[in-house]
């Protein structure tokens, strides 16, 4: 993940750095209650096939946490945008 100093200045005239974290938007699908688990990409698509069931967001979490590991991210670092009860999700990378 990119981050970039941004110079600021003040009201009094003083010059401070401010760090911005760039942010990613990533398109997932989301295959539960597969045989395998793995992440698979396809261009800027990631596929993710999960074992867990859909239910209670144990397919969201173990997506989570597969998807942090490919992409060497902590999963704090991820967070579900759009479509937690659907299969098509977007993920905001930090």
């Amino acid at each position: 993940v990119d981050t970039r100093v941004c110079r600021c200045y003040t009201e009094s005239g003083l010059r401070h750095a401010k760090r911005k974290q760039l942010k990613m938007l990533v398109q997932v699908k989301v295959r539960p209650n597969s045989r395998i688990q793995g992440v698979w990409t396809d261009g800027e698509t990631y596929t993710v096939h999960v074992k867990d069931p859909p239910s209670e967001g144990k397919a969201n979490r173990t997506m989570i946490r597969l998807l942090a590991g490919h992409l060497n991210v902590p999963e704090s670092n991820l967070r579900i945008v759009r479509g937690f009860r659907s299969r098509t999700k977007t993920i905001e990378v930090l």
